[in-house]
């Protein structure tokens, strides 16, 4: 016998990218449970299925940076207190420092969505051995109409997981023009920051030049520990803010009106089915 969930939960994270250097990503997260009935005429309990499975998610992949281990472009050094991640991309490099809880080793040589279902398929089915149950995994990306784009960040005074500097998020954006939506001001917008990892500029503690590339340093520390950040000044967009959702739909409905004039009330999501909303009148 089968149970199924739909949406279970969802997984904001970052990868690393060869053409990026950092990618966000969103998933939804849909469950599968196969085993016998027990004395109550149940697989398993739907609650308890949504609390062990969300909970093991939340401590391994979720809201951290998903790493290769087998990756030849990886780099992996175990430091005094903390983790240093190099990645080799196309066009720069990636120093990534920060506690282990921060990142997800995988054992593969790639980052997919599959690779991901395999590797949670394997913990919850460890998680749930006493149970005799077996479970499929099934990630999906969020079905789009319109703009979109992907994009890293970290919040340092968040008091929960987003503190970690590179985890992200595929999010939409919706763009009303005195009450029409404007599909081109969203295109526009996702172009803009597609790819790209959102910093407070505050955050920005050093600038160097290595290989004939201009390279930014973040670092900070929060309640996690200390993290820092060496990326391509190109993969970067500096705010004068910490890159929370409703700073980011404020900085944008500011920016865009300098262009139309207008009155404008931008959508800027975070992930999936959540964001923040910001009105700007003339």
């Amino acid at each position: 016998m089968q149970l199924f969930i739909e949406h279970l939960t969802h997984i904001d994270s970052s990868y690393l990218h060869p053409e990026y250097g950092l990618a966000g990503a969103s998933w939804l997260v849909d469950i599968i449970v196969s085993g016998d009935l027990d004395e109550q005429g149940m697989v398993m309990d739907f609650s308890l299925v949504k609390q062990k499975v969300k909970k093991l998610i939340d401590n391994t992949i979720d809201h951290s940076l998903i790493i290769a281990a087998n990756d030849p472009n990886v780099t992996l050094t175990k430091l005094a207190q903390n983790y240093k991640v190099t990645y080799k991309f196309n066009t720069g490099t990636i120093e990534h420092i920060s506690p282990k809880d921060a990142i997800s080793l995988i054992d593969n040589k790639e980052i997919t969505a599959k690779i991901l279902e395999s590797y949670l398929e394997a913990e919850i089915t460890k998680e749930l051995a006493t149970n005799n149950l077996s479970v499929q995994i099934k990630l999906r990306t969020e079905e789009i109409q319109g703009a979109h784009y992907v994009y890293s960040h970290g919040l340092k005074k968040h008091k929960g997981n987003c503190q970690r500097i590179a985890h992200g998020h595929r999010s939409q954006i919706k763009i009303y023009e005195s009450k029409q939506r404007n599909q081109a001001l969203e295109q526009e917008w996702a172009k803009l920051w597609h790819g790209k990892y959102l910093a407070n500029q505050t955050d920005l503690t050093e600038k160097v030049f290595k290989e004939k590339l201009e390279y930014y340093i973040f670092s900070y520390q929060s309640s996690q520990g200390q993290f820092q950040l060496t990326i391509p000044a190109k993969c970067c967009y500096l705010l004068d803010c910490d890159t929370t959702i409703e700073n980011l739909a404020t900085h944008i409905c500011k920016n865009l009106n300098n262009k139309t004039g207008k009155k404008l009330t931008i959508y800027a999501y975070e992930g999936i089915d959540k964001g923040a909303i910001s009105t700007y009148k003339n």
